[in-house]
């Protein structure tokens, strides 16, 4: 369903953050103007901020909602936002602009996307054994604030007498000039300023400083009794701008649309892949509530299968049993969409090949 027009600012040039997103609005015949391509990211080349702000503030006196990278808008892309060089001054700057862009534009729907940064260490910081023992400390970090175990503690205490003063300090920085932009948006939403914050985590692991950062936010938004649909801490960076294209019409749709989860293999929905924090499940159910989906008791009652494959090397041995259930679905006239994983990034864990032939 149509979402009137929209004028989109995504993460950076790659498919899943820019293309997909124009094909998915195509596809419902939203219309959508996006940022140029100039005034973008190119590789690690940082986009023209300034001149993508003032794009926005044209462009939107005639769109009726907006799906903005706050990354894009203030530091220039993803890869820039990782080293995160802004000053306070700068980050209020920049909240004030969100602020008279609203102003300007009280009937445009602002709804955006941040991305926490990740646990690896930004590429400026490019000796190995700091990057090897930061990765070591940012898991203890965080385990020792959930735990508090003292060998924790003193494990931490050795690697900071190891790692470079510098490289330590500018890795928590990234954290603390992150959480300080962070709050800043939590504050527009309060305000009305934003419609809709989603604050994506990027890489993430079991146990992180981006996990402390996470957590510490989220207190903030119970704090400000912001409801979910309002803003939400969740997991990924690339596909935000998507779900928020999902989202805007979902808000408004009755009833809401009803998911059946299936799964490749009984062990898959509590895998906990490579880069994510949390595990497939909590996910799945996460992003669906993001546009207001419910669950489905059985694939008949459902508006479509959600089919969750996640290939490793205990479950490659499910994959013909899984493409002959998705061809059972198709054939009963079953709508299904497939989310199509591995493990080890493995073509033969994945489905695709049987399903091609």
């Amino acid at each position: 369903e149509a979402s009137g027009r929209i004028v989109f600012v995504p993460l950076d040039g790659r498919p899943p953050c820019r293309q997909l997103v124009l094909d998915a609005a195509e596809i419902t015949g939203t219309k959508i103007d996006v940022l140029p391509y100039e005034m973008q990211d190119y590789y690690t080349m940082p986009g023209e901020t300034k001149d993508a702000q003032q794009w926005l503030r044209e462009n939107l006196q005639t769109s009726d909602a907006a799906i903005l990278s706050i990354d894009q808008l203030f530091y220039g892309g993803l890869l820039a936002a990782r080293e995160a060089r802004k000053s306070p001054a700068e980050i209020e700057e920049f909240i004030a602009f969100l602020r008279e862009l609203h102003e300007q534009n009280p009937r445009a729907r602002l709804c955006a996307f941040s991305i926490l940064p990740r646990m690896i260490p930004p590429a400026s910081i490019d000796d190995y054994y700091d990057n090897k023992r930061l990765l070591a400390y940012s898991r203890l970090a965080d385990r020792y604030a959930l735990c508090g175990d003292p060998e924790d503690a003193a494990k931490m205490q050795e690697l900071e007498e190891k790692i470079n003063p510098a490289s330590l300090a500018q890795y928590l920085a990234l954290f603390e000039r992150n959480e300080r932009l962070s709050r800043a948006l939590i504050e527009l939403v309060k305000e009305g300023t934003l419609e809709r914050l989603l604050i994506g985590q990027d890489d993430g692991e079991t146990y992180s400083i981006p996990n402390i950062e996470k957590r510490r936010l989220q207190e903030l938004l119970t704090q400000k009794q912001l409801p979910q649909e309002k803003a939400s801490i969740v997991h990924g960076a690339d596909e935000l701008a998507l779900t928020l294209l999902a989202a805007l019409p979902a808000e408004t749709a009755s009833p809401r649309p009803r998911i059946y989860v299936d799964w490749n293999d009984a062990a898959a929905p509590d895998m906990v892949l490579p880069f994510m924090a949390i595990s497939l499940q909590e996910t799945a159910w996460e992003k669906i509530a993001l546009f207001g989906g419910e669950p489905a008791d059985t694939p008949e009652n459902a508006d479509f299968v959600l089919f969750i494959a996640a290939g490793s090397e205990k479950t490659v041995g499910s994959r013909s049993e899984s493409a002959e259930r998705l061809a059972h679905y198709l054939t009963a006239g079953v709508p299904v969409a497939l989310v199509d994983l591995s493990k080890h990034f493995a073509a033969e864990e994945t489905l695709l090949p049987l399903l091609i032939e």
